[in-house]
């Protein structure tokens, strides 16, 4: 924090500088050339943290650190203290995207069911038809990609009683 300190304390003096050399000016028509240059050397002032940075091994200070964070443990290499392995996490995203899979499908069935009950009752006038889908992952041959899709693998239709 140092450099901050350092930074803030010769922006200051650039603005100081800036200040007084304007005031020393003789004549109006220099002014403007003059403010420019100043603007000039107060704006390189103020970016002179980002240019010494660029202009200074950057690479080794980022290699330096990434060693250094490494030997302390860190979540990149799972060696941490309470941070997981790369497998792990891998594990635990598959168990969470299963779960999300199924839990869609039974939401999916849900809504299947309900479109079937709602067509029984309007072709048959029957009201209170108990239906239940299920679902799960299959190949369709359509499908683009061939990938796995939802398909249905059992419909149960009860029809109540009639009176």
């Amino acid at each position: 924090m140092t450099w901050l300190g350092d930074w803030l304390r010769e922006l200051i003096l650039v603005v100081l500088l800036a200040a007084f050399v304007e005031m020393l000016l003789p004549s109006k028509s220099m002014e403007r050339y003059a403010r420019l240059v100043l603007s000039l050397l107060v704006l390189l002032t103020m970016l002179s943290p980002i240019v010494s940075m660029l202009k200074g091994d950057a690479t080794g200070a980022l290699s330096l650190a990434m060693d250094q964070q490494e030997q302390d443990g860190s979540v990149l290499t799972g060696a941490g203290k309470g941070a997981g392995s790369l497998e792990k996490i891998l594990a635990d995203g598959r168990m969470l995207a299963a779960g999300a899979q199924e839990q869609s499908l039974k939401l999916a069935a849900g809504e299947v069911a309900g479109q079937m009950r709602d067509q029984i009752a309007g072709s048959t006038g029957l009201q209170g038809a108990k239906v239940t889908v299920k679902l799960g992952m299959g190949s369709a041959s359509g499908s683009p990609g061939d990938g796995a899709v939802p398909v249905i693998s059992s419909v149960t239709v009860a029809l109540p009683a009639a009176a």
